[in-house]
C-alpha cells in the first residue's frame, strides 16, 4: 500500500519534447492549439490569417478535420501570455456562443527553434468535446477569425476580467457573488471607456450600451445604475441600514442583471453587432430565464 506521505507529481503545466531553463522566462514566438471539435470552426477557411494590434492569428484545418488556431503575438509571448491567449479566445466563445470550450492541444514554439513544444495541462480532455446545439446564445459561425484577432488585442488591456462576466462566480453566497459582479462594473468600464468617472455613470453608461442591444435587459428595475451602486457600497462598506430581506433582494437583482449587461457590453466592444446579438437573445433559454427570473425577483422585493 502507498504511503499517504509519499510524495506525488502534481504539475500545473508540463512542457513536452524539450527543457526550458529560463521556465516562464523562456520568450517563445507563437502558440497554436485546438479548441474542441471541428463543429465549432466550420465558419473558418481550410487556411487563413487575419491582423490586430496584438498580433496574426492563422488557422488550419488539419487532415483530421481538426482546426488549428496559431497565434504570432506582436509582444513578447512567454509561458503565461501564451496561456492567456488560449484562454483568451475560450473566453471569447464563452461570451458569445455560451459554451465552454475543452482544450484538446497547446503547443508553444521557442524563439528561434523550428520545433513545437506539447503543453499538458489539466483542462485537456478530449472526452469532453461537444458540438453546436440550438441552446447556443450567437451561433458559431458569427465567431470569425477577424474577431478573435480583434479580441486578442481588447484583451491585452482586459486584464482577464472579461473571464468573470463569461464565467460569473456560482456556488459562493450571493453577497459574494454579488459584490464580485458589482466590482466588474467598475473595471470593465474604465477598459472599455477610459474616463474619468463616478461609480454611478459608470454603472449608467453600460446600462446605455446595454439597453441598446436589448431595451428590456433589466426590466423591471427602476433606476438600475442606483440599485447597483448601492448593493455594490453596502457590500463593500458593510452598510447595514437595510433589512435583511431589502438587501438579500439587492444582491439577487443586481448580481444578475449585471451579468447581462456586462456580457452585452463586451460583446459590443468585440464588435458584434447591435441587432445581431438582439436576435440571439430572442430565443436564448438562459436569457430568457433571467428576465422571468428577474420579474419575479422584483415583484417579491416590492412586497417586503
Amino acid at each position: 500500500m502507498a504511503s499517504m506521505f509519499q510524495q506525488v507529481w502534481d504539475p500545473l503545466i508540463l512542457i513536452v519534447g524539450a527543457q526550458l531553463p529560463d521556465g516562464h522566462a523562456a520568450t517563445l514566438d507563437a502558440v497554436r492549439f485546438v479548441l474542441d471539435s471541428p463543429g465549432w470552426w466550420e465558419q473558418l477557411p481550410n487556411a487563413g490569417s487575419a491582423k490586430s494590434e496584438a498580433g496574426e492569428v492563422l488557422c488550419e484545418r488539419g487532415n483530421d478535420g481538426l482546426m488549428r488556431l496559431e497565434f504570432r503575438p506582436s509582444f513578447t509571448l512567454r509561458l503565461r501570455s501564451a496561456d492567456r491567449a488560449v484562454r483568451s479566445v475560450m473566453t471569447l466563445i464563452k461570451l458569445a456562443v455560451d459554451v465552454d470550450l475543452i482544450p484538446l492541444c497547446v503547443q508553444v514554439r521557442e524563439t528561434g527553434q523550428t520545433d513545437w513544444l506539447d503543453v499538458k495541462t489539466r483542462d485537456q480532455d478530449s472526452n469532453k468535446t461537444s458540438w453546436p446545439d440550438p441552446d447556443n446564445l450567437l451561433p458559431p459561425a458569427s465567431v470569425t477569425l477577424e474577431r478573435i484577432a480583434r479580441w486578442l488585442a481588447i484583451e491585452q488591456s482586459m486584464d482577464g476580467l472579461a473571464a468573470a462576466v463569461a464565467d460569473p462566480v456560482k456556488g459562493q453566497a450571493i453577497q459574494v457573488q454579488a459584490l464580485v459582479a458589482c466590482s466588474l462594473v467598475e473595471g470593465i468600464h474604465k477598459r472599455i471607456d477610459g474616463r474619468e468617472r463616478t461609480y454611478r455613470e459608470r454603472a449608467s453608461d453600460l446600462h446605455e450600451i446595454a439597453q441598446r442591444v436589448a431595451p428590456n435587459v433589466t426590466d423591471p428595475v427602476t433606476s438600475w445604475a442606483d440599485l447597483v451602486k448601492t448593493t455594490r457600497h453596502d457590500l463593500a462598506h458593510h452598510n447595514t441600514v437595510r433589512s435583511f430581506e431589502e438587501h438579500f433582494y439587492n444582491w439577487l437583482i443586481s448580481e444578475s442583471s449585471v451579468s447581462w449587461v456586462l456580457r452585452l457590453c463586451l460583446l459590443s466592444h468585440a464588435g458584434f453587432g447591435d441587432q445581431e446579438i438582439a436576435e440571439a437573445l430572442v430565443n436564448h433559454q438562459r436569457y430568457e430565464f433571467y428576465r422571468e427570473n428577474l420579474k419575479m425577483h422584483v415583484q417579491e422585493q416590492a412586497a417586503i
